[in-house]
């Protein structure tokens, strides 16, 4: 679950209606001891440099030793040129009391003198010699001006006036692959294998990052909006992405390009799903539809619609066979994939419907929603047979655990309730978080959670024992998402602050961080000179 970038409210859904749903999902997984604390390191962000831009570099730096020499030899000369000119002033001064000295010393030497000596030596009685007083000599403004010049312009970078500007100059003239978002993450989403996380942000962007090295490998331009949900194919081959442009895109992520452009809803995209079989692509839209596109076909193959307002989430069944939608109007409604037609309607919530996942065998479906109640629906008859409302928070996020016995909830007051299916009782409350629960991850065995929140925290808890194991803080803003990788090995979070962290769940270490465009620094590292056009933006 994420809160609204554009108006700040928390939790998912709106007024502002730039609405952001995370897809629920139970298929994350975690093992292992998690009893010993571990110290918190923090690791820089790599960079490397391909042969071109090695090859671009050594000649750029090449021409601005050049000019850096002639900037010396300049300097050199004109300082000569001044030298010697003082120097034939002072030697002038020094002969003319050089000349006084010589007088005075022969008059030392000599008990004869001429008339005019003599003379002489009658003023020198009667007078006393003095040192005029004429002051230091200082530096007129001219010269202060000329040696305190720079030398040297940085003419292009100097006309940034935003990290845009600066960015979009190192991404294309230089081919540098700047890290990061430069705006808040809102949909984060891991491949089967684990290898790859695709992150969508605000900047209208797709960020694709390799789990094995921690690094950036590509950015997917092309949305004209915010990218408001991404998923990852089960064979870790494409990827889609909805967008508040209203287009809906399908990516290579072999070729690491855009592969179709899917248009046809006429108001921002909240929430994209994939089938396994990689033959449709479904996604939900604030116009009040669902649709349905064919990949093999790249032409849409059904648009559904009965929602009254806006569709929050899509979620596919494990066959593929079944869609359940969640919407504004209150209602869930099930449809058949291969039949294209409408199985039925799941009715009974009386607010926006915010939080949907189906248990492991598609049995039945939970629903959270802000009338502040949740229901476990039976998808044979279509009719709810648990309800659990005992609590007095909007709830944000839903997830169930310990093998479909129990259901997990996050809730804006930052309390986490784990609620016990069968006896349809509340089981728990985990306090500890000093704000909203934004997002809820469970391993795949049910035994672990991690959740994220507003208080800038992540918090991992054992739930069958009902406590918390760890909690760690290194974002500076909001968390919006949080998932378990499928290998068990890793928690990844996504923040307003732009970044993607990775923690280690085995040790509770924080492993890595896929910077936003503070990772500029790096470039600055690499080339000075860029500082220039960075702190016109800072």
């Amino acid at each position: 679950m994420k809160n609204c970038v554009s108006c700040g409210k928390s939790p998912v859904v709106c007024v502002c209606e730039k609405v952001h749903i995370s897809d629920i999902s139970n298929e994350g997984q975690a093992s292992g001891s998690l009893s010993k604390k571990s110290q918190i390191n923090l690791k820089p962000s790599r960079v490397s440099l391909t042969s071109s831009q090695k090859t671009k570099l050594k000649n750029e730096i090449s021409s601005r030793l050049v000019t850096i020499k002639k900037c010396q030899e300049t300097i050199s000369n004109q300082a000569a040129k001044l030298i010697k000119e003082i120097s034939s002033l002072a030697y002038d001064a020094i002969s003319k009391l050089k000349h006084f000295s010589e007088k005075y010393k022969y008059l030392l030497t000599h008990v004869e003198v001429t008339d005019q000596q003599f003379e002489e030596i009658g003023h020198l009685l009667t007078k006393k010699l003095e040192q005029r007083v004429v002051g230091d000599i200082e530096l007129n403004d001219e010269i202060l001006l000329y040696f305190k010049n720079t030398w040297l312009d940085f003419k292009n970078l100097l006309l940034f006036k935003t990290k845009e500007e600066a960015i979009k100059y190192l991404e294309s003239d230089w081919e540098l692959l700047m890290e990061g978002h430069t705006q808040p993450i809102i949909s984060i989403a891991m491949s089967q294998d684990c290898k790859t996380l695709a992150t969508g942000s605000s900047d209208m962007t797709i960020r694709l990052w390799n789990m094995e090295n921690m690094m950036q490998t590509a950015i997917l331009k092309g949305h004209l909006d915010w990218v408001n949900s991404v998923a990852i194919s089960d064979d870790n081959t494409i990827l889609i992405s909805g967008s508040g442009d209203k287009s809906v895109r399908v990516w290579d992520l072999n070729t690491k390009s855009i592969q179709s452009i899917f248009q046809g809803h006429t108001y921002f995209v909240n929430t994209v799903a994939i089938t396994q079989d990689n033959s449709f692509a479904i996604s939900g839209s604030n116009d009040r539809t669902v649709r349905v596109w064919d990949l093999k076909k790249k032409s849409l193959h059904w648009v559904i619609e009965g929602h009254t307002n806006r569709v929050l989430s899509v979620i596919i069944s494990k066959n593929t066979q079944m869609i359940a939608s969640a919407c504004s109007d209150a209602k869930i409604l099930l449809w058949d994939l291969i039949k294209k037609s409408q199985i039925g309607i799941l009715e009974g919530h009386k607010s926006d419907i915010i939080s949907i996942a189906f248990n492991k065998n598609c049995s039945e479906l939970a629903s959270g929603s802000w009338d502040n109640t949740i229901k476990i629906w039976d998808l044979q008859t279509f009719k709810c047979i648990k309800v659990f409302e005992e609590f007095q928070a909007n709830l944000l996020s839903l997830s169930y655990a310990i093998n479909d016995r129990y259901l997990i909830s996050g809730f804006a007051n930052g309390n986490i309730i784990m609620w016990n299916i069968e006896t349809q009782k509340m089981e728990s409350i985990m306090k500890g978080h000093g704000s909203s629960v934004n997002s809820i991850a469970v391993s795949k065995d049910g035994m672990i959670m991690a959740s994220a929140s507003s208080d800038k925290t992540i918090r991992v808890w054992d739930i069958p024992n009902k406590m918390m194991l760890d909690i760690s803080q290194v974002h500076t803003r909001i968390i919006t998402n949080i998932v378990i990788s499928k290998d068990n090995k890793y928690v990844f979070t996504s923040s307003e602050d732009g970044s993607v962290k990775v923690w280690q769940l085995l040790h509770k270490s924080h492993q890595a961080t896929f910077y936003s465009y503070q990772s500029a620094d790096e470039w600055i590292r690499l080339y000075p000179e860029l500082r220039q056009a960075f702190n016109n933006f800072s």
